[in-house]
């Protein structure tokens, strides 16, 4: 009864969801560690 709740986002195509549920998690990770970086190196070339 409950099978829409795993993708509730247009389950179009559920045999794909897998791969783009990780493509986006990993996508996101990359952006939060570059801004991150970016952060740091802006605090440390503020710092000093």
């Amino acid at each position: 009864m409950a099978s829409g709740t795993h993708s509730r986002r247009g389950g179009h195509q559920p045999e794909l969801d897998g791969r783009t549920e990780f493509m986006a998690r990993m996508y996101r990770v990359l952006i939060v560690g570059f801004a991150l970086m970016v952060a740091a190196a802006i605090l440390n070339a503020v710092g000093g």
